[in-house]
């Protein structure tokens, strides 16, 4: 009897995982995504805000999928190395890219690139968009965009703003305040955002645009007189600040967004998965919160198409900006 019974409970076993194996096997003949590890490259250092974004949002889609999210940082030229990287990928949504404004500056603003930034990436979602906000050293004799446009006037050329690059969205954020405002600030670029501000706040430089959270315990402590929020409405974390549209800008919007994108013939049923369980994560409460607290920034989480339209609009104001401003970098 009891070796009928182990038989039976051998049969029965053997036949489940030969159903479970053929059903596994259906699902991978059918295209079932993901079914291996997936890599999201940013083209960015470890620690700033694309990469801060990214590993939360890697994390929960790990959990998700079930298979392992891998952000993979490739910094270098204003993001060109990591999304040459991902342009040059089998489109099959296993290498995602997490972009950046620089994404559609760079179009404008590189003469040679080596991949074409619209015809060879497939929008996915746009993530999230988080302002700056004008900051000033307070030896600066002025408390709001008012006040500062009216001193440069007197002042052409002689006041200075410190970008964390030529070409970044920081420095053509100042560039659209100058044309808007009719007047003439000296830029000033450093590699990246910390030392720029650090030169700020030792009074080297007078101005910048920076993020609003990271810009903020400067600004409690009154080492940085906070002037005016970029976005067209007030940011959470300063909500007693204005926006520089209050401030004689109207429509004045500069903000540092983030957006996933594949490489360009990526099956539209994998994008379409790929959107749907981003915003699925973006939903959950504990993440949104842990964003907004890092970024200062807004949940986006639109559709693939929503995006392509978003993008279409920055290559095409970006790409003005630079032209009229006659910017380049080699």
């Amino acid at each position: 009897m009891p070796i009928r019974m182990n038989r039976h409970f051998l049969v029965v076993a053997t036949a489940a995982a030969m159903v479970a194996s053929h059903a596994v096997a259906q699902e991978r003949a059918a295209g079932k995504y993901p079914d291996k590890p997936v890599r999201i490259v940013v083209p960015y250092a470890p620690g700033g805000g694309a990469d801060l974004l990214t590993r939360p949002l890697a994390q929960r889609l790990n959990e998700r999928w079930s298979v392992p999210v891998v952000v993979d940082n490739r910094p270098g030229a204003g993001s060109v190395i990591g999304s040459n990287i991902v342009a040059k990928s089998a489109p099959d949504g296993y290498t995602l890219l997490m972009i950046s404004p620089a994404h559609t500056i760079n179009a404008a603003l590189i003469a040679r690139l080596p991949f074409d930034p619209v015809a060879d990436f497939a929008p996915v979602v746009l993530v999230m968009s988080a302002p700056n906000v004008l900051v000033a050293h307070p030896s600066l004799p002025v408390r709001s965009v008012k006040e500062l446009v009216a001193l440069a006037k007197t002042r052409p050329g002689k006041l200075t703003y410190a970008t964390s690059g030529a070409g970044t969205s920081i420095h053509l954020g100042m560039e659209l305040l100058k044309k808007m405002a009719g007047v003439d600030i000296l830029g000033v670029h450093y590699k990246g955002a910390a030392p720029a501000r650090s030169d700020l706040i030792g009074g080297h430089v007078e101005l910048m645009m920076s993020n609003v959270a990271a810009a903020k315990p400067f600004i409690l402590t009154r080492k940085l007189n906070a002037l005016g929020v970029t976005s067209i409405r007030r940011s959470s974390l300063m909500p007693e600040v204005p926006t520089l549209a209050e401030q004689d800008l109207p429509g004045f919007d500069v903000s540092t967004w983030y957006g996933l994108v594949a490489p360009a013939g990526t099956p539209a049923e994998v994008v379409s998965h790929v959107n749907s369980d981003v915003v699925a994560a973006l939903q959950r409460e504990d993440l949104r919160q842990q964003l907004a607290t890092a970024e200062g920034g807004e949940i986006i989480a639109n559709t693939a198409a929503e995006f392509r339209a978003f993008m279409t609009s920055e290559f095409a104001r970006w790409g003005a900006l630079v032209r009229d401003a006659n910017i380049r970098v080699e």
